[in-house]
């Protein structure tokens, strides 16, 4: 399980606090996809009944057994077979893209769902500013590597056509509250932020002033590698910067974050 460091923090309690401003009161809540259970934990900890599904087993016992978490299967949400009119509260975040039939499991979604009950789904947005610069920018060269071809994301959403696909399956979009999903870029803050980069460019430095080379062209070709992978890293960590400032400006945002209603 990877660590988001502290921007994981800030967009579960968006998550959360997104949920509890549209919800009637804290019931049964679903999170689908549940991944480290961290959101879970946070809902448990706020008072909800949590449920959560995921693939994978080694997530499920992480889940039940180290955080003590109720409630918790493995398999898909078709599988699981939960009861009809069941759930409050049915969530996903980077979820429904990778499904095979997003309509499907909707109207799954739909059927367990008690009258009036809330969906939550947050996808990324194929309309954001890093999405519609990056091909043109830097193509190949994207040093996030970030793909959302096949096999890793089955469906492409931006805001228009995610919210036709919720209401024609029957939920009204009561809620978009996507304003503060530019922080899901904070997850590369603990491997390319100012804290991981300059400590690595104080150790390159020193390493180079150590070095049997002499000054030149052969110390320059010596440690010409190490040096373009530190300036790439700290290059691209300030492109995120000045991303998480347009994109909430621009109301381009890397994910698209819905809050809906079973009609």
């Amino acid at each position: 399980m990877p660590d988001f460091g502290e921007g994981e923090g800030i967009w579960n309690t968006h998550y959360l606090n997104s949920i509890n401003k549209h919800a009637s009161g804290k019931g049964k809540l679903l999170e689908i996809g549940f991944g480290n259970a961290s959101f879970l934990k946070l809902a448990h900890e706020d008072g909800w009944e949590v449920h959560g599904s995921d693939l994978a087993e080694t997530l499920a016992r992480h889940a039940s057994q180290e955080l003590k978490l109720p409630n918790i299967r493995v398999g898909s949400l078709e599988e699981l077979s939960y009861p009809a009119d069941f759930f409050d509260v049915v969530t996903g975040f980077n979820f429904i893209e990778h499904v095979p039939n997003p309509r499907k499991t909707l109207e799954e979604i739909r059927r367990i769902l008690r009258p009036g009950g809330v969906i939550a789904l947050m996808c990324p947005n194929i309309a954001g500013l890093y999405h519609r610069l990056m091909p043109e920018t830097l193509g190949d060269n994207d040093p996030l590597k970030i793909t959302w071809v096949p096999p890793y994301h089955l469906s492409y959403f931006n805001k228009t056509n995610f919210r036709a696909l919720l209401e024609d399956v029957g939920f009204a979009v009561i809620g978009d509250e996507s304003h503060l999903m530019s922080s899901l870029w904070r997850q590369f803050e603990v491997s390319l932020g100012p804290k991981v980069t300059d400590e690595k460019l104080r150790q390159l430095s020193a390493k180079i002033q150590s070095s049997s080379s002499a000054k030149g062209d052969a110390r320059v070709a010596e440690h010409q590698a190490e040096i373009k992978s530190l300036l790439v890293e700290r290059m691209t960590w300030t492109m995120l910067s000045d991303l998480m400032e347009l994109e909430a400006i621009l109301g381009a945002e890397v994910g698209i974050l819905f809050v809906g209603k079973k009609t």
